[in-house]
């Protein structure tokens, strides 16, 4: 293995702290290191091929950070488990915008041609919509996916139902997709987006031994509201190799931030999955998450995400993997 410069990697390690996005990666990092999430080899092989990259073609460390883990599938399932580890008879439910169904699920020729305003009392008509949609035989696209494959991977995040629904429990119906929103994690899902959940039992990923199947950690390109560590979560969870949302409303409060358990596959076909699930219109995302200064934006998280920590400890740290052989 190549050597590992530390003063290279002290520099980039210095750019990356320069912005908020970087700083998350970084205490993602750190964190998926100190909790032993990781061989410190691969780990190491990751720095190696992120300061491969510096060579001024990105616009910033978090850019190049973002190179390997798009580009290069042995940074993704990290912490592959074994599929059994899913429980049987269980539900799992991943999310995206009405506009993410229509345009990547829906094939074109069953396609209506109905705009909707971001107003609520035009959810039913969405329902109606889409329901007319997947009555037809062969609605789906026929090279549709749940996820994107690499080179630019868009990996499926799921979460199991029942730990969702009690998330959102005593939740109204006009503020469920809010609810949703913020129990997942869902910084970039913003205000006026009709929420829609993608539902399907767990005996299909049983079932499919191809897919790559992991908790989420920092070599996982998803959302910034995202935790590789939360050292409260129920032991339980992390037995099972499952990972937390950061839960917006609560970062919010300043209460605990965990959400509900997640975790990532690589892209599953529509074509394997299309008769096993079923979809639910949340309804319409009220407000914004992560643009309140000093409340919940990204310096707010950073500081709730590192707890005791500090920079200089968590680059000192990082830097010591330049001696490992």
């Amino acid at each position: 293995m190549p050597d590992l410069s530390s003063n290279k990697l002290k520099e980039w390690l210095s750019q990356l702290s320069k912005s908020d996005e970087g700083k998350i990666k970084l205490v993602n990092l750190f964190l998926t290191k100190d909790q032993g999430l990781i061989d410190e080899n691969l780990l190491r092989s990751f720095l190696i091929d992120c300061l491969n990259v510096c060579t001024g073609k990105y616009k910033s460390a978090a850019d190049e950070f973002n190179h390997p883990c798009r580009y290069n599938d042995r940074y993704f399932a990290i912490a592959r488990v074994d599929h059994s580890e899913i429980d049987t008879g269980s539900t799992l439910i991943t999310t995206m915008s009405h506009l993410t169904f229509m345009q990547h699920m829906v094939d074109p020729h069953n396609k209506k041609r109905v705009l909707f305003a971001p107003q609520a009392h035009n959810l039913e008509a969405l329902r109606l919509l889409i329901k007319s949609i997947m009555s037809k035989k062969g609605w789906h696209k026929a090279d549709g996916s749940l996820g994107t494959p690499y080179p630019n991977p868009h990996h499926v995040w799921f979460a199991d139902l029942s730990f969702l629904e009690k998330a959102i429990n005593n939740s109204s119906s006009d503020s469920k997709a809010t609810e949703v929103r913020d129990a997942l994690g869902l910084i970039d899902t913003k205000r006026n987006t009709y929420l829609v959940g993608i539902k399907f039992p767990s005996t299909i990923l049983r079932n499919m031994s191809h897919l790559k199947i992991a908790r989420p950690l920092f070599s996982d390109l998803g959302s910034k509201r995202f935790a590789a560590y939360l050292s409260s979560t129920p032991q339980r969870v992390y037995d099972k190799k499952w990972g937390m949302t950061v839960h917006l409303d609560k970062l919010v409060q300043g209460s605990e931030i965990c959400g509900v358990p997640e975790r990532i596959c690589s892209s599953i076909p529509l074509s394997d999955i299309i008769d096993n699930i079923s979809v639910e219109i949340f309804g319409l995302v009220s407000g914004n998450r992560g643009d309140k200064a000093g409340i919940d934006d990204d310096e707010v998280f950073v500081s709730r995400l590192k707890g005791n920590h500090d920079f200089q400890e968590i680059t000192d740290d990082i830097l010591t993997l330049a001696n490992v052989q």
